[in-house]
């Protein structure tokens, strides 16, 4: 487009050779064909996204980063580890605080 402009046309005159319609109709096909749950259209998705050299996990994994349910359920797992922690801690500490004396059943 620069030499385009530099032997005096004008941007507007300019016509792009690439049809950036058809690749974003494409890509929305494609990335639509890989959440199929047809696995013949998922298949030949996949096989072809491989041949454009994309890996069809970084496609699938995009849609858990966009999905707001997902992401509070990352970001509150931390926290449940944590009390998870805690609560095991506490209760060893109980457990050590008030032994209880068992008897075998056979004694008894």
């Amino acid at each position: 487009m620069k030499d385009f402009e530099a032997q005096g046309g004008d941007e507007d005159d300019f016509e792009d050779p690439i049809d950036w319609d058809a690749i974003s109709n494409r890509i929305e096909n494609l990335a639509t064909d890989l959440k199929s749950v047809d696995p013949l259209i998922r298949g030949k998705a996949t096989a072809e996204a491989i041949s454009i050299g994309v890996d069809p996990r970084l496609i699938l994994s995009k849609q858990y980063f966009d999905n707001f349910n997902y992401r509070r359920h990352s970001d509150t797992l931390p926290n449940l580890e944590k009390r998870a922690r805690q609560l095991s801690a506490e209760y060893r500490e109980v457990q050590k605080a008030r032994p209880i004396d068992v008897i075998p059943f056979s004694q008894a």
